[in-house]
């Protein structure tokens, strides 16, 4: 279970910084947005992949939803750090998948 592992004591880089010092500096925070746009990316292709092979549903907005995706890991990574519990991790991630499945 990563609830237990390396990020769940020290967290992530990129929500550490995010949460930290983005609106303080502007060349970060760009930084920050290009990284953020990346993960979004990578959601939206692996969505694109699942919607061909018929794994999600095929009405989904799919740059909305991996938005949705790219919040949630986020958040689920500041929570890991500040309650060092998955119950909210696991509960969010059953509401999530249950609203992309075809």
């Amino acid at each position: 279970r990563w609830a237990d592992g390396p990020l769940a004591r020290h967290g992530c880089l990129l929500v550490n910084t995010v949460t930290e010092q983005a609106g303080q500096d502007r060349a970060l925070g760009r930084q920050i947005s290009l990284q953020m746009e990346r993960v979004e990316a990578a959601f939206r292709r692996a969505l694109e992949r699942a919607q061909e092979r018929g794994d999600v549903r095929s009405d989904l907005v799919l740059e909305d939803h991996a938005r949705l995706l790219a919040l949630v890991a986020q958040g689920s990574l500041v929570n890991m750090v500040a309650m060092r519990s998955g119950a909210w991790i696991e509960s969010a991630a059953r509401v999530v998948l249950n609203d992309l499945r075809a």
